[in-house]
């Protein structure tokens, strides 16, 4: 047992075969995984990385399962991601109408963000879950309660306006507060030098 644990995810890639021939060239993100791994390290927590094809979906649910049983109650876990980031149809219908699933998108498959609020539940009691994602639009990925209830706090409603001095949407008011939570980043590989079948594909990135 232990109250302190990281995991560290990092794809500059990912696997063509899973994803219709589109390999998901990034350039940083292994770098990233690796920063964060250092920093977690030099604050004494126990720490896992997981990068490029080890990064599939069976692994990081094994590594968050396997950090639910090793922490300690009121323990905490720092899960840091960066790669892309997608969104796709609603898996279960728990989404408002036409809304989307936010994803990560690993090495074999897109991890949905429904499977990590599901891995959250298996943490014992007053854990603390830090996670950073750098990852394009799945800035909701975490289904965060928390931001869920300040979003809609009257306090946030006064201070966000719109620049005609009116009290901010509630759309407005979501994206506002989900850039103060998760950054995200552009796409950086061009969506026309995907093939054609990944431009059609239902879990081609959100930004395509």
């Amino acid at each position: 047992m232990t109250d302190s644990i990281s995991i560290h995810i990092g794809l500059n890639r990912v696997n063509p075969n899973a994803y219709n021939g589109w390999d998901g060239a990034l350039q940083g993100c292994v770098n990233d995984a690796t920063a964060m791994q250092r920093i977690a390290q030099s604050l004494g927590y126990t720490s896992t990385i997981i990068l490029n094809d080890e990064a599939t979906a069976n692994r990081v649910i094994s590594e968050l399962g396997q950090a639910a049983f090793n922490l300690d109650p009121g323990g905490i876990v720092f899960l840091s991601y960066s790669g892309h980031g997608g969104q796709i149809p609603d898996a279960n219908g728990d989404e408002p109408p036409g809304g989307k699933d936010e994803t990560w998108v690993l090495y074999d498959r897109q991890l949905i963000d429904d499977e990590l609020y599901n891995m959250w539940n298996q943490f014992p009691a007053q854990a603390r879950i830090f996670v950073v994602s750098d990852s394009c639009h799945s800035g909701t990925v975490t289904r965060d309660l928390e931001y869920m209830s300040a979003s809609q706090a009257a306090p946030f409603a006064a201070h966000y306006r719109t620049r005609s001095g009116r009290r901010a949407s509630e759309a407005s008011r979501r994206r506002l507060l989900q850039s103060t939570i998760s950054r995200t980043s552009p796409c950086t590989t061009p969506c026309s030098s995907l093939p054609a079948a990944a431009r059609a594909a239902r879990w081609r990135p959100a930004c395509c």
